[in-house]
């Protein structure tokens, strides 16, 4: 059982880390693209899908979404991107790296993100952020059973000398 919950720990690692780093990429485009552009990209993506099926949710949600941003949203969402991804990354690589202090940090930041996050899906419940905010306590939930681990692990050897 170990073995595999340790794989299922290092693949969710994994796959956060890839998040951060998505993140990151996105935050930096943001700052460099204009909202203009964005909707003009969105128009082309939705356009084809619209004109044959008009009442297409996610086309409609995105063609919609994008009609409604400004420099200010795509600056603020560049920003949280960047600082998310950023911290995120810092604390899954100490964790990658076996750094005993990167699993209270990644603890304390995801718990950070999963009430942000609960609090924007009081407001507005979407399937991709509920997605996330149950895969971020799995996460969570995984790096106690880690840590905890660790911790007997630190003890053990410290203790036996």
């Amino acid at each position: 059982m170990h073995i595999k919950l340790d794989q299922v720990y290092r693949i969710s690692i994994l796959l956060k880390t890839l998040e951060a780093v998505i993140e990151i990429i996105g935050g930096v485009i943001l700052f460099f693209i204009t909202p203009h552009f964005i909707n003009h990209l969105g128009n082309v993506l939705t356009r084809g899908e619209l004109s044959e099926d008009p009442n297409n949710f996610i086309s409609n949600f995105l063609s919609h979404s994008i009609h409604h941003l400004s420099s200010i949203s795509t600056t603020y969402a560049a920003i949280y991107l960047l600082t998310h991804g950023v911290v995120k990354l810092v604390a899954l690589v100490a964790v990658l790296k076996d750094k005993f202090w990167g699993y209270p940090l990644l603890l304390v930041v995801l718990a950070i993100f999963i009430v942000y996050q609960t609090i924007q899906l009081v407001h507005n419940v979407t399937p991709g952020l509920l997605a996330l905010n149950i895969f971020d306590a799995f996460v969570v939930v995984l790096t106690v059973i880690e840590w905890r681990k660790r911790i007997i692990k630190y003890e053990v050897e410290h203790n036996s000398s």
